[in-house]
């Protein structure tokens, strides 16, 4: 029987024309890009490699790329959700290696 995927948190980068999603499933975390041209996975274990993965996808964005936190209710635990609450309230910044990583911390 397979884990229903429907309910994972996810971050979600939505940039130029083109989408970007994160997911954590089975000890991997699984990166989707949707482009004009198809759909590019890539996955692995480390936040290091998906941090620098995602920011080789976006290094040519022209305009502002937005990020999404999606999460099922009741999903987070205390910590977690105290997290995304100081992240959240440091609102909008330029998005750099340290930021993201705190971001896909959430996922883990």
């Amino acid at each position: 029987m397979s884990k229903d995927l429907t309910n994972l948190n996810f971050l979600n980068i939505a940039y130029n024309v083109d989408n970007v999603r994160i997911y954590k499933f089975d000890g991997n975390l699984y990166c989707y890009n949707a482009t004009r041209d198809g759909l590019e996975p890539f996955y692995t274990k480390s936040i290091y490699e998906m941090v620098t993965h995602i920011f080789n996808l976006v290094k040519d964005c022209n305009g502002t790329a937005n990020l999404n936190f999606g999460y099922a209710k009741g999903s987070l635990s205390k910590s977690k959700t105290k997290k995304l609450a100081m992240l959240l309230k440091e609102g909008s910044q330029t998005c750099d290696f340290n930021l993201l990583s705190r971001w896909i911390t959430l996922l883990i």
